[in-house]
């Protein structure tokens, strides 16, 4: 009877011990060194954004292609956007300010929201959603006005970029006298687009501003119909001044989440592909011209970071920073996990995290029928982090996350080298794994992982606190 109640015992407490273990890898306990992963994201002007919809206030109907421009609190046109099929839009990577919105739209008028300036500072937007409308005017107001649609390319006599030189439509040959809102900025790519411009009338196309000495005006013209002339706008500035260069300058990217340096980011300077970072989650530009670059990064798993940054000669030498947000995506699963020493149960950051996919294989023996299936681990890492450097005190230390993953089996190594040591393989019949054994006394080596799933639209947490080594 004793040992009855022994056993009786022992189960009870089994359960609870796994029910608690469970509880604290699903949710996040105090007690677990995963827990505080959730809701500790570090905000930068780097992610700012402002996004809403355009809609048509009699239907409240969603318009697409609709050309929204965003000023700063100057009247300094900062970039435009044309809003997708649902009329959504989306400004990023944009400077902590008070900024307003104007919409110039054939056939409608533009109704100026409420309120009437948007603020964004480290990641936060207010109004979260900024919805703009457009009201629709009656025919017998619209119907003997044409517009037209002004494009055309912006290049430098020195063949240099003419990136981010404003472009303004002016009413004077002199190009001092703006048309309404017609003011942009000339893409990476050089090209310039002005939508929804009145027709039957003569205009000049300024570029660059009013007083600098690389001033060019060019004229066109259009006629009743909308046709512009010249149909091929192409608009030579000549360099008047040689613009400075820096020598010097790193780019070092980070993820928002655990502040982790992320390799093999992508990134493009005003349309020009420079490279990807490194292990350090750093890339050197060189010869960077000084004034106003477009930057974008991009990464697998990473929302894109599109930005803009006025170069001077006091950047030469500098590292400027940049932090990536995770990207999640329906059908796709992520993972969250943090390593710790175990003797003092604190995070350890800068270790090289490395994802690995594990390949399905099935092969019927031939004094056997039934198949047998195993899975291999890809030799090639897929996705690639470091645990973050944050202070336990917040819970980051040691934290990693990887995001966008197709569901299906994995392995991670973790380490303090970049590459997995030597390593032999081990393989067994399904249900279990095949998966790398590290040799013993590798040095450099920390983890590599027990073979797990990824789950679409879940994350998976792991951490070798609780959940062991191998």
């Amino acid at each position: 009877m004793n040992r009855d109640r022994y056993l009786i015992f022992l189960s009870v407490l089994y359960f609870a011990i796994l029910g608690c273990f469970l509880l604290g890898c699903s949710e996040g306990t105090d007690s677990s060194p995963v827990s505080a992963l959730m809701g500790n994201i570090n905000s930068s002007t780097s992610n700012n954004k402002i996004k809403g919809v355009v809609l048509e206030t009699t239907t409240n109907t969603p318009m697409g292609d609709v050309y929204v421009q965003l000023y700063d609190v100057n009247n300094h046109f900062v970039k435009g956007e044309l809003t997708g099929v649902d009329g959504t839009y989306t400004f990023s990577g944009i400077d902590n300010g008070t900024y307003t919105i104007n919409i110039n739209y054939e056939g409608y008028e533009f109704i100026s929201p409420t309120p009437t300036y948007c603020n964004v500072t480290n990641g936060v937007t207010y109004p979260e959603n900024y919805v703009l409308f457009l009201k629709y005017l009656s025919s017998s107001s619209t119907s003997d006005e044409v517009f037209a649609t002004i494009k055309g390319n912006v290049k430098r006599s020195d063949n240099s970029s003419a990136a981010n030189m404003p472009i303004t439509l002016c009413s004077d040959k002199d190009g001092n006298s703006k048309v309404g809102n017609f003011e942009s900025l000339v893409l990476g790519d050089g090209s310039f687009t002005f939508f929804n411009v009145p027709a039957g009338k003569n205009y000049f196309l300024r570029v660059g501003d009013t007083n600098s000495a690389e001033k060019t005006v060019y004229p066109i013209g259009i006629d009743n119909d909308g046709i512009v002339s010249p149909t091929q706008i192409s608009i030579t500035v000549n360099v008047v001044t040689q613009a400075s260069t820096i020598s010097s300058v790193v780019f070092k990217v980070a993820s928002a989440y655990t502040g982790a340096t992320l390799e093999l980011a992508t990134v493009q300077i005003n349309g020009e592909n420079i490279g990807t970072t490194n292990i350090n989650g750093e890339i050197i530009i060189n010869n960077l011209a000084t004034g106003l670059s477009n930057i974008e990064i991009t990464k697998e798993g990473f929302e894109s970071l599109i930005s803009s940054k006025n170069f001077s000669l006091s950047d030469n030498g500098s590292t400027i920073s940049f932090t990536m947000i995770e990207d999640t995506k329906d059908g796709y699963g992520s993972i969250t996990g943090r390593y710790v020493d175990i003797d003092s149960s604190n995070g350890v950051g800068n270790l090289y995290v490395r994802l690995y996919r594990m390949i399905k294989r099935v092969q019927t023996n031939t004094t056997n029928t039934k198949p047998e299936t195993w899975y291999d681990v890809d030799k090639n890492f897929i996705l690639t982090t470091r645990t973050s450097n944050g202070t336990d005190s917040n819970g980051l230390e040691g934290s990693f996350k990887l995001t966008h993953i197709e569901p299906g089996c994995y392995q991670i190594y973790i380490g303090s080298t970049p590459d997995i040591p030597e390593t032999e393989l081990r393989s067994q019949v399904y249900p279990d794994y095949e998966w790398i054994q590290l040799k013993t006394n590798t040095p450099g080596h920390i983890v590599i992982t027990q073979p797990f799933e990824v789950v679409s639209d879940q994350t998976t947490y792991w951490t070798n606190y609780e959940q062991g080594n191998n």
